[in-house]
């Protein structure tokens, strides 16, 4: 793959971001100026989360009599050729097991209906008159009864927001919300979960209705760099300091 991050989102804030855009808005500026930086976890999660969509992808084959390998998948993609280790594989099969406790959680019966839609589809959401603009790319999107779910895998050790507090699930249901109405999928509301198997317990899992989708979009443009540009003249401090930045050394005078 040739694309850079910056490629695929165009130089817009990604969903990714928005837990830290929620404490300083600036963090997006200074993060476009540092170089990538690798590490042995992001190398492993990026490799967590092409095996993820590969199990998925070869279950809805398998529905229509056609089965794939890893390397067959990975060639597809023109992913670098790549192996698991046990561990690594029994946590993409806990996974699993955990999205298995999702569907019986939120499906009113057990032969109820539930596809795939789409996996690492990103999409992009503006609004020009506000001035934000950001994209988001979700791990999978499902069909359930007559409902959506948009999936979160996090394969860190530590936990994370829950659903119902999580600023990039939260971005990411206007998204589906968007391709839904463009593509003609009729649905009632948005189920969003995030599913971290290294953690212990279920699941975190939460609703969207019409009006928590509505919310949702407008509360996430708000938090895009654009729009706070937009409501803050340049050089005005907002009502809230940075979280993420250091208070002047004078303000740390005894």
């Amino acid at each position: 793959m040739t694309d850079t991050v910056e490629d695929v989102r165009k130089g817009l804030p990604s969903a990714s971001a928005f837990g830290r855009l929620a404490l300083c808005p600036g963090s997006f500026t200074m993060e476009k100026s540092c170089p990538d930086e690798s590490s042995e976890a992001a190398a492993e999660g990026t490799l967590l989360h092409r095996y993820m969509e590969y199990l998925l992808l070869k279950d809805d084959a398998a529905e229509e009599g056609m089965e794939f390998s890893w390397h067959d998948f990975l060639n597809s993609r023109e992913y670098e050729s790549a192996e698991l280790n046990h561990e690594q594989v029994e946590l993409c099969g806990r996974a699993l097991r955990l999205l298995n406790g999702v569907k019986e959680k939120i499906l009113d019966y057990p032969d109820a209906f539930f596809s795939l839609v789409s996996t690492e589809e990103r999409r992009f959401l503006s609004d020009w008159i506000e001035g934000g603009e950001y994209s988001g790319q979700w791990d999978a999107l499902f069909r359930v009864g007559s409902d959506l779910l948009v999936l979160d895998w996090k394969f860190g050790r530590v936990a994370v927001d829950s659903a119902e507090a999580n600023r990039q699930l939260e971005a990411l249901v206007p998204l589906a919300a968007q391709k839904a109405n463009e593509e003609g999928i009729i649905y009632n509301g948005i189920y969003a979960a995030i599913i971290q198997p290294r953690v212990a317990g279920p699941a975190s899992v939460t609703f969207y209705d019409d009006e928590a989708i509505s919310q949702a979009e407008q509360d996430s443009l708000a938090r895009t760099p654009r729009a706070i540009a937009a409501r803050q003249p340049a050089g005005i401090a907002g009502p809230r300091r940075c979280a993420m930045r250091p208070r002047p050394w004078w303000n740390r005078l005894p």
